[in-house]
């Protein structure tokens, strides 16, 4: 059986509801899920998917039925609140691209099983630094060696707060465990990079490759 076989998966262009449809399929078969241990999932713009998935569902279904919070969390991963089940066993790798955690940041943590990781990769995702201060709530320490954080200008408008809970979440996070090696942030100004930068020195005996990309909001 072709689902419970592979180990890498990799979606780009994820934003139609028969794609959600496929993908929800696949978890459900939980030894696919439990293999994997590659995943990448490229939602291209949270707004956008959760639109393409809703459409679906009135097509499917007729009418205006339920739209929950976080379709992704509750519909494709069969997320429940307070829920520690670990849907990704294997996973080592992890690539998500638009995917919003909010409200369920502790619960992504344990279903991705986040903290036996060693690649990570959050590319504008809505609350992004909700799910790091979820996996520090955890008290684990992350076995990362290759992390990735991007927050864009037009990513912002999904954060309050922002300029200081970007440096006060990314700083504890960094503080958090050693062993990086391969470390990309890209992130919007305002923020205190210096506060940041005393962050990475934490890595600094295995850091091999530093990207760091200040992005001013567009005028």
């Amino acid at each position: 059986n072709l689902g419970t076989s592979i180990q890498s998966l990799s979606w780009r262009g994820l934003c139609r509801g028969d794609h959600f449809d496929c993908l929800e399929r696949f978890i459900k078969n939980e030894a696919g899920a439990r293999r994997l241990r590659t995943l990448a999932l490229d939602l291209i713009e949270w707004g956008r998917a959760k639109s393409g998935w809703y459409d679906h569902q009135k097509a499917t279904l007729g009418g205006f039925p339920p739209c929950p919070d976080n379709f992704f969390a509750t519909r494709i991963l069969g997320i429940e609140s307070d829920q520690k089940k670990v849907l990704f066993q294997s996973l080592e790798t992890l690539l998500l691209v638009g995917v919003a955690f909010s409200p369920f940041g502790n619960e992504f943590g344990h279903s991705f099983n986040m903290m036996n990781l060693s690649t990570l990769q959050l590319r504008n995702c809505p609350s992004s630094l909700e799910l790091l201060g979820a996996l520090l709530e955890q008290g684990i320490t992350p076995k990362l060696r290759s992390f990735e954080l991007v927050i864009d200008w037009d990513c912002l408008h999904h954060y309050r707060d922002f300029e200081e809970e970007q440096t006060e979440v990314i700083c504890r996070f960094l503080d958090s465990f050693k062993g990086l090696e391969d470390l990309f942030l890209l992130l919007t100004q305002p923020l205190e990079w210096y506060l940041i930068a005393n962050r990475i020195v934490n890595h600094q005996s295995t850091l091999k490759r530093l990207v760091l990309h200040d992005r001013d909001r567009p005028k």
